[in-house]
């Protein structure tokens, strides 16, 4: 009987030891850090890895955070990308074409106004953040709530969806 409870808590142990060693851990998101004009899409290297730059180091993967800072300009936006959240530090962004599908509800507005003329899309809501004033001039495709958590939000030419609540 003690032969028989050995090996089941070995053969046990076996298992533990081979999944702990086998499991990788999922990939956190990434913050990526944009300044000035340029295309967003998933293959140029607009983007850097820290506050101040460069800007020219790294792609923009699903679920990273976007940073938009620095001099502000016109983002073309194209092909469909998922951020977690945007943050715009500066005043003057305008982001225009494409898709954002939010995978996060997160836009900040730190500080002036930032534009958004692209489709807004996802099914978390949009949550707007900051002191600032966000005017999204896109269709808004999104489902979910609408909280405005600071600072204004403007909808413009754009269409909430139904069960959106502001």
């Amino acid at each position: 009987m003690n032969r028989f409870r050995d090996s089941i808590v070995a053969l046990a142990m076996a298992v533990l030891t081979v999944g702990v060693l086998t499991a990788t851990p999922a990939a956190g998101a990434a913050t990526k850090y944009w300044s000035g004009d340029g295309t967003w899409n998933a293959t140029n290297t607009n983007w850097g890895t820290s506050q101040g730059g460069p800007y020219n180091v790294a792609t923009f993967n699903t679920g990273d955070d976007a940073v938009f800072e620095g001099t502000a300009g016109t983002v073309t936006v194209s092909s469909p990308n998922n951020p977690n959240s945007i943050t715009f530090t500066v005043t003057g962004y305008t982001l225009s074409s494409g898709t954002l599908t939010l995978n996060g509800a997160g836009i900040a507005v730190n500080t002036g106004t930032a534009t958004i003329g692209s489709v807004v899309a996802g099914s978390v809501g949009l949550t707007k953040t900051g002191s600032g004033t966000l005017a999204i001039n896109g269709t808004c495709t999104y489902s979910g709530a609408t909280a405005i958590n600071g600072g204004t939000l403007t909808l413009g030419g754009g269409t909430l969806v139904a069960g959106a609540v502001l």
